[in-house]
């Protein structure tokens, strides 16, 4: 399964996203895109509200159905790209295979792209 759901789009200039860390935020939207739901609304990019209709959600929740909870959600890389920051987890699970999550930030801290593909 590969999943992308992304218009990403560079802005100018780095500002740090206050609260919560990005493992608590990647952790807290994987949970919502499982049950077809926004984490956060207004943590998204104008492009990316865009791109999560309600059909994108229940399309992901479908494909994410037989998952369950997470055995291990890790951090496992952090780059930069131009003004993007792109982090990627391995997510774990008991009774299917794990996945690659990745969960990039404009330089305003707004989800620019959401990704889930089989874990390398």
């Amino acid at each position: 399964m590969i999943l992308t759901v992304a218009a990403i789009v560079a802005q100018a200039s780095a500002v740090p996203a206050p609260g919560a860390t990005p493992l608590e935020n990647a952790k807290a939207w994987f949970a919502a895109l499982q049950q077809g739901k926004l984490a956060d609304p207004s943590g998204l990019n104008a492009q990316m509200t865009d791109a999560l209709t309600p059909e994108t959600l229940a399309q992901i929740a479908s494909l994410l159905k037989d998952t369950g909870t997470p055995t291990s959600f890790q951090q496992v890389q952090t780059s930069a790209v131009q003004s993007l920051t792109i982090y990627v987890f391995k997510i774990t699970f008991a009774h299917a295979p794990a996945l690659d999550f990745i969960y990039t930030l404009d330089a305003s801290g707004k989800i620019a792209g959401l990704r889930l593909s089989p874990a390398q």
